[in-house]
């Protein structure tokens, strides 16, 4: 719902998922996010407030869905910890225009408990795993080496079930 020059949304509107849960609200340049605007979880407690610069958060306040702030964004970067709608954080770190930037940990929700555990820990790239990490499965490392562009590459350490090196 909004104002549309040449097809793409432009000055004021508002986005919906499904028939009428407001999603967000606010500017738009060319068909993205752009100056001031609020986006909502499914439950229409506020996820982010604030500046959006070609898309991206630039700006502003991010909430978990309990309402509690989580992150702050500055000239489009900042710490963050993103959450899940149900409340499981999902990752922690460092984000620079939009992407993930610098050290951070991953995390996946627990199947049979109400709490998460770690997948991975290290540098991320332009929202890619770049440099050094190490990725886990069920709490154990399995994986610690170099990655880039999201693959393992360069020298790298596969670990068993038991911790002992299976392939250097």
């Amino acid at each position: 719902e909004g104002n549309f020059i040449n097809g793409e949304k432009n000055g004021k509107g508002k986005e919906y998922k499904g028939c009428d849960a407001l999603f967000f609200e606010g500017e738009y340049l060319n068909d993205k996010r752009n100056g001031f605007g609020k986006e909502y979880y499914s439950n229409m407690n506020l996820k982010f407030q604030g500046i959006y610069n070609k898309g991206m958060e630039w700006e502003g306040k991010g909430y978990n869905n309990k309402g509690e702030q989580v992150y702050e964004i500055k000239e489009g970067k900042g710490i963050i910890k993103r959450y899940t709608f149900e409340g499981t954080l999902q990752y922690e770190g460092e984000i620079l225009d939009g992407k993930l930037n610098g050290y951070i940990k991953e995390y996946k929700k627990k199947l049979r408990e109400n709490d998460c555990t770690i997948i991975f820990e290290g540098f991320y790239l332009n929202g890619e795993r770049n440099g050094y990490g190490k990725e886990y499965k069920n709490g154990k490392i399995i994986y610690e080496g170099n990655y880039l562009n999201n693959l393992r590459h360069g020298h790298g350490k596969l670990f068993t079930n038991d911790g002992s090196i299976a392939f250097e």
